[in-house]
């Protein structure tokens, strides 16, 4: 089942509005006004997601883990499979940002597109294993760290065209 809310004016998710659509498998809120994302609030409740597609937001700060060490996400998004965060205005992946996707059913896209991404720490995608492909084409990353794609064991595709690399 796919649920499409694009193309609004939607500024924010009230906590819990997704409780109940147990069997929605495809989300779409691209294209609306966005600008952060609590997930373990506002994404409660769709435990059968596959695809989540928040692009073209103005989303700037974004939270996949729990406050509690004790919990995370993957009670509340434990079958995501693709992430599409393209056309946002994220700044840095900062340590531990997807961490609560690390145990999932197995985070397998990631795309970060068009953000303006200058730093990625190299501890902000360890858990993600089963990641398969990764985009972070037309950022402003300028350099990275050693080991920064490390824990991606299963990585068959890496985009970094159009940043501000010097070496790597």
């Amino acid at each position: 089942t796919e649920l499409s809310l694009a193309d609004n004016a939607i500024s924010a998710l009230d906590t819990g509005l997704f409780v109940g659509l147990n069997q929605l498998e495809t989300l779409n809120l691209s294209r609306n006004a966005l600008t952060s994302l609590t997930a373990h609030h506002q994404l409660a409740g769709l435990q059968s997601l596959k695809v989540l597609n928040l692009s073209s937001n103005q989303i700037s700060a974004i939270s996949f883990s729990s406050p509690s060490s004790s919990s995370s996400v993957v009670s509340v998004l434990p079958s995501l499979t693709e992430l599409n965060l393209n056309g946002n205005r994220l700044s840095e992946l900062g340590a531990g940002m997807f961490a609560g996707l690390s145990a999932a059913a197995g985070l397998r896209q990631l795309s970060l597109k068009n953000n303006q991404i200058e730093r990625v720490d190299s501890a902000a995608l360890a858990g993600l294993a089963q990641l398969t492909g990764l985009n972070l084409n037309g950022n402003r990353v300028g350099q990275l760290e050693p080991g920064t794609f490390g824990a991606l064991a299963a990585l068959q595709a890496l985009n970094l065209a159009h940043n501000r690399l010097a070496s790597v």
